[in-house]
């Protein structure tokens, strides 16, 4: 194999040719259900109720986070259909990702189709002086990770030589879950050098390729526990919110190796961590909720349940000084814990009053927002709300007219 070195700055050291490397593609799961692909037809629906002016930046954005939710969930269909709605460059990243899930499936001709037509749209950007470049090499970095997981890597590796630094970091992240052992080793070295740098752009990749390192190659304890260590000493100055979300990362991780008792001592890692912080008060709720969900996935039923009432706690102590347009935002979290903890009633309660808190403000613009969010989680958490839920939803989107 040919050794590919590229710069400290964006913290890899690849080989290309990984054929032996790749990983084996997963069956394709049957279509998604019914009421998956309904939910999500009524976050595009709520997207596009946008006027494109002046909301288009909002629009465009929160289509192509509906494309990326249909693309988990599998609603192909809808996702190509969301994707020609989209009328600025994150079309482009649209298609990228697009491209990923269909060429995936086996349909290498649609795959490359839709990696042109991203290609298109990025070479569109250049051409508009109101445009910014960096647009352009955020579509390229994305179709660099569709050749990756298509298994080109030198084609993604010829794309990444043109990225400007934070692009180039963002596809550099991608690469590291397929090393090796002997690569993975190396580029602990690149990371240890780039945590000696203090560039917190730098770290905080590094530290992504820790997660993808500790994931892939997870029976290597000597490897994983390495990872671990960087992440939660590595470099004292990161900011307490991505430490703790990489921790929060390794222990759902864990969780997927069914090792239950590293994924609990990483969650009480991240309990302990935040027991330190001074939060705002629409950061301590959805922090509890987070971690007393990691609790629950671990088995810890008592310690979950304690969390996650806290942190309904701190909502109710907080609500006044949270400003509306953050309150939905805020509660999502605490009723996914009280879902994975397996409280029916008290995670549909809480569902519906996330839902009444997205109804408060009178501009369209906040409530869109807050809709789509609740609706592409409930999607891909492949949640079925009550029929009064729903019809509150939909009420909610019905009352998306002016004023923006």
């Amino acid at each position: 194999m040919n050794k590919l070195s590229l710069s400290l700055s964006v913290l890899l050291g690849l080989v290309v040719g990984f054929g032996a490397c790749r990983r084996e593609q997963a069956d394709e799961p049957a279509g998604p259900a019914a009421y998956r692909v309904e939910l999500l037809q009524t976050a595009a629906s709520a997207a596009a109720a946008f006027p494109l002016d002046p909301h288009v930046k909002t629009r465009s954005r929160l289509q192509q986070q509906v494309v990326e939710a249909c693309l988990e969930v599998g609603a192909i269909e809808l996702a190509a259909s969301t994707t020609d709605e989209i009328v600025n460059w994150r079309r482009g990243l649209a298609l990228a990702a697009l491209a990923e899930k269909v060429g995936l499936s086996g349909d290498r001709a649609g795959a490359e189709a839709r990696i042109e037509a991203a290609l298109a749209e990025a070479q569109k950007v250049l051409q508009d002086p109101d445009q910014q470049e960096w647009r352009r090499d955020a579509i390229l970095a994305r179709v660099g990770e569709t050749w990756l997981a298509l298994g080109e890597m030198e084609r993604a590796v010829g794309i990444r030589a043109g990225l400007d630094p934070e692009q180039a970091r963002r596809l550099d992240a991608g690469l590291a879950d397929r090393l090796d052992a002997e690569q993975a080793r190396a580029q602990l070295e690149i990371v240890d050098r780039a945590i000696a740098s203090e560039n917190l752009a730098d770290v905080h990749t590094a530290l992504l390729a820790c997660v993808r390192i500790f994931t892939a190659l997870y029976a290597i304890e000597e490897l994983r526990e390495a990872c671990v260590d960087r992440i939660q000493n590595g470099y004292p100055k990161l900011p307490v919110m991505l430490r703790l979300e990489l921790l929060a990362q390794l222990a759902e991780a864990a969780l997927d190796h069914d090792d239950a008792a590293t994924a609990r001592r990483l969650a009480l890692d991240v309990q302990r961590r935040g027991d330190g912080v001074q939060w705002a008060a629409e950061q301590h709720a959805p922090h509890l909720a987070r971690t007393g969900r990691l609790l629950a996935l671990c088995g810890e039923e008592q310690a979950a349940r304690r969390e996650i009432k806290a942190a309904e706690a701190a909502f109710d102590a907080g609500h006044e000084r949270i400003f509306d347009i953050d309150r939905c935002d805020a509660l999502l979290p605490v009723f996914d814990a009280w879902r994975t903890l397996g409280d029916a009633e008290k995670a549909e309660a809480t569902l519906a009053r996330a839902v009444q808190e997205a109804s408060v403000n009178p501009n369209a613009r906040p409530r869109a927002e807050d809709l789509v969010a609740t609706l592409i989680l409930l999607a891909r958490i492949g949640y079925e709300p009550s029929a009064p839920v729903r019809q509150a939803l939909i009420e909610l989107r019905e009352g998306l007219v002016d004023p923006w």
